[in-house]
């Protein structure tokens, strides 16, 4: 087998979903303090700089692992 075994494969991939999670919710905590500060231009730019490309990373991340999963568990369900 080349590359990465399915635990090291898994093992990067939550490590790098709970660094997206991590970034995705700072992020959030910081558009909430702007908004109740009333800074609603600071909460846009925060929000479209950072939350909005953190979450898409996480839900970029948050597929492949369910894509993973299922390659995995048909693979399992084939008959040998």
């Amino acid at each position: 087998m080349h590359g990465p075994d399915r635990f090291e494969l898994s093992s990067r991939l939550w490590r790098a979903i709970d660094h997206a999670e991590a970034g995705r919710d700072s992020a959030a905590v910081a558009v909430c303090q702007l908004i109740e500060r009333g800074d609603e231009e600071g909460a846009r730019l925060t929000l479209d700089r950072l939350f909005q490309p953190a979450n898409a990373k996480y839900d970029e991340l948050m597929a492949r692992v369910s894509t993973l999963v299922k390659s995995w568990k048909e693979e399992l369900e084939q008959p040998r």
